[in-house]
């Protein structure tokens, strides 16, 4: 039959059937609306109302009028949640709401035959994993002064498929730019960026503002410009849970449009895993990106500063793909609010609450930079301000012009002199060996 049939069974439930024949949680079987019940097995039905050890995952079809409100049952006291407790017409009191999110079984009260759910097997297992956490970081830490120990090894890169990705230590050795979009970077001249040997990272949106070689973000991506997507010579490097967002178009009158593609059918994308829980002393050691605290972090760090901040993956990444001499661009730590170009290098209006907000950010993001720079330092990587002017002075100032020189390194600048390259070591010339 494909009618819906309402069954009161003998046990007290009632279901809907729409699909026979029906097995309930008691043990009984309904062959078809009018037949009578047979057991499931040679095993006498279990009667519900006083079997204490039963466990179902039904409910009441029908609830009463509210009882009173009682402490959830599955959370426990501490946790001081409570739930609504309803009359019912079978076991005398039930509640038919959630506890979880996670949890899609109903919970029935009043009778004590509730979904029990295996909280010290649970508990044994988050105790597992925390330790093995534990374990592992302790050991890198041990390896951190041996010679044969390299951070970068435990990064996690993944292609769009999600299949692990070998990035690590792409620009191994190099000094690079992580350019920001603070409002100090609309007067610079970023065709230094287009040299060769110059490597940049950019943050959000300012990688449609200026030439880098590769850009990170955190947001949806539907906020940043297509042109970033679109562009096969970017690297996008992006969390691994945005791969199946979808990106916007812009059209030329201003407005608009959802072109239905998705971030990982972009060309030159690459993802990582992203972190939540910041902890400065492994900030460099995990094989994840950590971007602040959040507030399933502050639970087990109460007290702390609740902060996600894109400018922590920036340099986390540049880290993790060999660069370690980081000079900073647009990296203000200030904004102002009015119109277009007052709160960055490009045209974005930003009222008086979101300056204030992003104010609090950076003084909390500045607190926790200078808990990172010994860190840092002891790990090899050295983060500097070309900017005299901005309000983040966590790290010591260098001129542009020196970071320039220093980002260029020995490759050279164009034209290159391309003579004698084909000929033997020898015959085209004298060689000169470097000590």
């Amino acid at each position: 039959m494909n009618r819906r049939t309402t069954i009161a069974c003998d046990c007290g439930l009632v279901t809907n059937v729409r699909v026979w024949p029906l097995n309930c949680a008691c043990g009984r079987r309904y062959l078809s609306p009018d037949a009578p019940a047979v057991p499931l097995s040679a095993a006498p039905a279990r009667d519900l109302q006083n079997d204490d050890n039963w466990v179902s995952p039904h409910l009441c079809a029908r609830r009463g009028d509210a009882l009173r409100t009682e402490v959830c049952r599955v959370c426990g006291p501490d946790r001081g949640k409570t739930v609504d407790v309803f009359r019912c017409e079978h076991f005398g009191q039930c509640t038919i709401r959630r506890y979880k999110v996670g949890q899609k079984e109903a919970v029935c009260l009043g009778c004590q035959q509730f979904i029990r759910r295996d909280k010290e097997g649970e508990q044994m297992k988050r105790r597992q994993r925390r330790r093995q956490r534990q374990e592992e970081r302790k050991r890198k830490l041990q390896l951190i002064g041996e010679a044969h120990y390299d951070p970068l090894k435990w990064f996690r890169y993944y292609d769009r498929e999600l299949r692990p990705a070998h990035l690590s230590d792409l620009w191994r050795g190099s000094a690079g730019f992580l350019v920001a979009g603070g409002p100090s970077a609309k007067d610079i001249d970023f065709s230094f960026l287009r040299e060769r040997g110059v490597i940049s990272l950019a943050i959000n949106n300012v990688a449609a503002h200026a030439p880098v070689k590769a850009m990170v973000c955190s947001d949806p991506p539907e906020k940043f410009h297509h042109a970033i997507w679109l562009d096969p010579g970017l690297m996008k490097l992006v969390p691994s849970n945005k791969l199946n967002k979808f990106i916007r178009l812009k059209r030329p009158d201003g407005t608009f449009e959802q072109p239905r593609i998705r971030v990982k059918e972009c060309p030159n994308v690459f993802a990582f895993a992203r972190d939540c829980d910041y902890v400065p002393e492994d900030f460099l050691l995990r094989d994840t990106a950590t971007w602040g605290r959040n507030k399933q972090a502050m639970k087990s760090r109460p007290g702390k500063d609740k902060l996600l901040f894109t400018f922590f993956l920036g340099i986390r990444l540049m880290w993790a793909l060999g660069c370690d001499r980081i000079y900073l661009i647009g990296a203000d730590f200030g904004m102002r609010p009015g119109g277009a170009g007052e709160g960055y290098a490009f045209a974005q209006r930003r009222d008086q609450g979101a300056v204030d907000a992003n104010h609090n950010s950076y003084r909390v993001a500045a607190k926790w930079l200078q808990e990172l720079r010994p860190v840092f330092e002891n790990a090899g990587l050295h983060v500097f301000q070309t900017n005299a002017e901005s309000n983040l002075r966590v790290f010591d100032h260098v001129p542009l012009a020196h970071a320039i020189e220093d980002a260029r390194g020995i490759a050279g600048n164009d034209p290159l002199d391309l003579a004698g390259w084909y000929e033997k070591p020898g015959q085209g010339g004298d060689i000169q060996e470097t000590p």
